[in-house]
């Protein structure tokens, strides 16, 4: 009988291929530009004597400059490329101070710093998260100066904290990146506290600052995005006094509130 020839069907077509992002997971270089509007208040708890003063600056801006470099992403991308360090400064040098009654006007400066070691974790394959813990050194100061008269203003110590800090960031990439969510918490123990801790003022005292923010990145060309963020910056001192000192309270709280928002540069 005649063979029946039948065609052979052509091996199917292999599934495409997912093309794989170039983007780092361990960026070289992250830097933000922009700035805060901020309220602060510092007010002192249970104060037993009237020659002191509390202070409310109601709205005011800080200059922000945020630089992280890790220089090794430049060779590698694993868990070690995200060693590197980290530098933060807020400043806000040329505010005035009145008081309630009027008169001259005492120049203001308000200023951070948080400069020390982070590292960048990137724990999940497949998952745009990154957990960023820091360590550094804190600086949040606030100063009245003399006025043009040469006095100061009495019952206002300017406080300085100096201590270290130590941070949890978290970062979450949505839609292929086009949005990212950022939160970062710092606890900051100091170990000075300007005049306010001090012979001047309160010779025995501590301080403790908690900073929280929450904001998100949304990419806008590239590797440059446009962040907003909740920014809240806190100070809990506690003072030790006796019948015979001339400035008793129990502590104060020094509370700066508000909303940033800055250009970033990823790469």
């Amino acid at each position: 009988p005649d063979t029946v020839r039948r065609p052979i069907d052509p091996a199917p077509a292999p599934p495409p291929q997912r093309k794989r992002s170039t983007a780092r997971r361990y960026p070289v270089v992250v830097a933000e530009l922009g700035v805060a509007v901020l309220h602060r208040r510092f007010e002192y708890q249970r104060l037993s004597t009237n020659n002191l003063r509390n202070y409310e600056l109601r709205v005011f801006p800080l200059g922000l400059l945020h630089v992280s470099v890790a220089p090794l992403a430049l060779f590698r991308q694993d868990a070690i490329a995200g060693l590197g360090a980290e530098l933060e400064l807020g400043s806000s040098p040329f505010l005035v101070t009145r008081l309630a009654t009027g008169g001259e006007a005492f120049p203001t400066a308000v200023h951070r710093l948080q400069a020390g070691a982070q590292w960048r974790l990137v724990p999940f394959d497949g998952v745009a998260l990154a957990i960023v813990p820091s360590f550094g050194l804190h600086l949040a100061s606030f100063s009245v100066r003399a006025g043009p008269s040469g006095d100061r203003i009495v019952g206002l110590p300017n406080p300085e904290f100096v201590g270290l800090g130590f941070g949890l960031g978290a970062e979450l990439g949505l839609a292929d990146g086009l949005v990212t969510i950022l939160a970062k918490v710092g606890l900051n123990p100091y170990f000075g506290g300007g005049e306010l801790i001090s012979p001047a003022f309160f010779p025995n005292g501590r301080a403790l600052g908690l900073d929280v923010r929450v904001g998100a990145a949304v990419r806008v060309v590239g590797p440059l995005a446009v962040v907003a963020r909740f920014d809240l910056a806190s100070a809990f001192v506690s003072f030790a006094t006796g019948e015979g000192d001339p400035y008793r309270a129990d502590g104060a709280v020094d509370l700066s509130v508000g909303g940033s928002i800055a250009a970033r540069l990823s790469w």
